[in-house]
């Protein structure tokens, strides 16, 4: 036959199905089955399969046909060896399936700018329903469930007026959202049940505007968890709480009630994405307490309340960016016991006193270059004051609730790992040491009960303490020598101190009864900006109780700090810190991952 007529054979394609390949056969490529398939009884399928180089690398198998054609046969490349750093952890991923938590990183982690993708997320598949047996309410992914949630509410408050409970004196609306905040949020806003200064608010209902506020942060709580029905009527109430405080009367009565307004319109703001006025509310409500008069037992409950309240979130919310230089001086009331846990907080009044200054100095710290004797020496005073720190119950808090105690030692580490990122490098661990050898034994003994006992030894500082890491171990015990005065030890030293001190926070708030209380958020967000995070095992850890607590109640603030902490993750992983030494690093952390211009509630 001439060459000419004889059949060309047809060029190699790469369109044929994943069968035919697979058995290095020329497809027929039939649609939708080729005819080896279909005598075969094969399932015909096409597509693209992707071979990553890393995948490729694993199997010890060609990636592509990189070096794997020459004429020469001892040109052949063999496969690549995959080369691990001897630090290198690899992370089963069979315990996370169902639990991914994703970071997205964008254009706007790299300028700085705002990131509008979390501003827009739709955050609704973080909640799921559960059940509202305790008049908690939680965000429902089902609007059927919620519905039937609301009209069992509805029906209960129509009981409640046939039997002539006080609420049904006002409308309907009004009485229901009124009961829920007597059943579901003031509970929720205290560490203790029979100790919730909440709950003596209920006497001020018969003020209107201290009820329209009332009212406005029921609906917005209602709004948040995704009855949209109440919108309306939080905007609504809230505006009449606002015009109604324009009406200021004299009398001292008023006066409480004026001063409890400014208190829940500023919980409102809070709770409604951690708006700004929230900030216009606490300097207002901060200047009018000290105005109260004395009078009757309630009254001082409710001004030590008024007090503790707006001084907690004014000194908490300079915990997150450090550029706030109009700090007022905060004061206590003359009977106030500074030990005692108020369980609104979850620390002492002292506690607080001490994280204030350690602000004020972190802040003074930025602004001059020298360190005199004297900043050094108000350094370690504060340094000795939360090494020893001594913290009590309030009188007739019940056995049940020894938990308060657990979660003032949180908030003390965590207070001491606030203060060690800022301020540690000019305080000698080995004076704190000292100070933990001869004040801690005290507070171990008396305050803690018997499962929640911390020996002195335990202490972050302490130079025989026993870590489970060797670095640990190691970076303590040279910190007593008198040969560690380098400046790389004293890093180490540090880094010990803060990894030791996460753990231990880590650990604590893992054996709450609750560790998704919103108590813990700002430990959290202290613990998700330092530089003491060892692994990926701990940053998940705190993201998860963040999403945890967010999903009880959906409050703006703990969104704010969620977002807040994921910023930081993502420009940790990126490298884009805009501090260049040590001491400061936790400081940038905290200011770039904050909006510019927001404050957030952390008390």
């Amino acid at each position: 036959m001439p060459s000419r007529q004889r059949k060309q054979p047809e060029n190699r394609r790469r369109t044929g199905c994943f069968q035919c390949k697979e058995k290095h056969v020329q497809c027929t490529e039939e649609k939708p089955s080729c005819k080896r398939c279909e005598r075969l009884g094969l399932q015909c399928v096409r597509g693209i399969k992707l071979l990553f180089r890393e995948d490729a690398i694993e199997r010890g198998i060609h990636f592509g046909r990189e070096g794997t054609w020459s004429k020469r046969c001892k040109r052949i490349k063999k496969p690549p060896v995959l080369e691990l750093d001897n630090d290198f952890t690899g992370v089963p991923l069979d315990q996370y399936h169902g639990r991914w938590i994703w970071l997205n990183t964008t254009y706007n982690d790299f300028t700085g700018e705002p990131n509008k993708w979390d501003d827009g997320e739709n955050e609704v598949e973080l909640f799921s329903p559960i059940g509202n047996d305790a008049g908690c309410w939680v965000l429902a992914s089902g609007q059927h469930e919620q519905q039937q949630q609301q009209q069992q509410l509805l029906s209960q408050t129509l009981k409640m007026r046939s039997l002539g409970n006080p609420l049904s004196y006002y409308k309907q609306s009004e009485a229901h959202l009124l009961d829920y905040f007597i059943r579901a949020i003031g509970p929720n806003c205290s560490l203790s049940s029979s100790q919730n200064p909440y709950m003596s608010l209920v006497p001020l209902l018969s003020y209107t505007t201290f009820r329209n506020t009332i009212l406005a942060v029921s609906a917005n709580q209602l709004s948040l968890l995704g009855d949209t029905r109440y919108s309306k009527e939080a905007r609504m109430y809230k505006q009449k709480a606002l015009t109604g405080l324009t009406q200021i009367g004299g009398t001292s009565t008023e006066d409480f009630g004026v001063v409890a307004s400014v208190l829940m319109l500023c919980f409102h703001d809070i709770s409604d994405n951690c708006s700004p006025s929230w900030v216009t509310h606490l300097r207002g409500g901060l200047d009018m307490t000290q105005y109260l008069p004395a009078g009757s037992a309630q009254m001082e409950s409710l001004k030590r309340f008024f007090n503790m309240y707006f001084v907690a979130h004014d000194i908490m919310s300079r915990t997150a960016p450090l550029d706030c230089d109009d700090e007022p001086v905060h004061e206590w009331l003359e009977n106030d016991d500074l030990d005692e846990i108020d369980t609104t907080v979850g620390c002492s009044r002292r506690l607080m006193t001490l994280v204030s200054q350690t602000s004020s100095l972190a802040r003074q710290r930025r602004k001059v270059k020298d360190m005199n004797s004297d900043f050094i020496r108000r350094c370690e005073d504060v340094g000795m004051g939360l090494e020893s720190l001594h913290q009590k119950l309030p009188a007739l808090t019940s056995t049940t609730e020894s938990f308060i105690l657990q979660i003032a030692e949180i908030k003390r580490l965590s207070a001491l790992l606030y203060f060690t990122e800022n301020l540690g490098d000019l305080v000698s661990p080995s004076l704190l040491s000292s100070a933990t050898h001869s004040s801690r034994a005290s507070y171990h003994t008396c305050s803690m009960p018997t499962r929640l006992v911390y020996s002195p030894s335990s202490s972050p500082f302490s130079s025989t303490s026993s870590p489970a890491s060797p670095a640990s171990t190691t970076s303590s015990t040279t910190s007593t020598s008198s040969s560690s005065s380098s400046s790389s030890s004293s890093s180490k030293n540090s880094t010990a101190i803060k990894q030791r001190l996460v753990s231990t926070i880590i650990d604590l708030i893992s054996t709450l009864p609750n560790p998704n209380t919103a108590s813990v958020m700002w430990p959290l967000y202290i613990i998700g900006h330092s530089t003491g995070l060892e692994d990926e095992a701990q940053r998940r850890f705190v993201l998860e109780r963040l999403r945890a607590i967010q999903s009880t109640r959906n409050l703006g603030n703990v969104r704010q700090v969620r977002l807040a902490v994921e910023k930081n993750f993502r420009m940790t992983d990126l490298d884009l810190s805009s501090s260049t030494t040590a001491p400061i690093s936790s400081l940038s952390k905290r200011r770039d991952s904050v909006v510019p211009g927001m404050m957030i509630s952390l008390a």
